[in-house]
């Protein structure tokens, strides 16, 4: 078993560059999954890893998810 590096509030703010209440927000609103450790809120790196890929917005004339091959 890998031992995941895990975020608490201060650090996932800091890591979006938002405030705490923003990332307490996205907590309670459930946008990025959570683990509760000892009466803690705590975001894995995975975790934090899918939000992102969920919430990323293609360019123009960007297929999300494609890959170009043989380019």
């Amino acid at each position: 078993m890998k031992i995941e590096k895990f975020y608490g509030i201060r650090e996932l703010a800091e890591a979006l560059k938002i405030s705490t209440d923003a990332a307490r927000d996205l907590l309670w609103r459930r946008q990025i999954a959570y683990r509760k450790i000892g009466g803690r809120l705590r975001v894995s790196e995975s975790d934090l890893d899918a939000f992102m890929s969920r919430t990323r917005v293609a360019a123009h004339g960007e297929a999300i998810g494609s890959s170009k091959k043989g380019a």
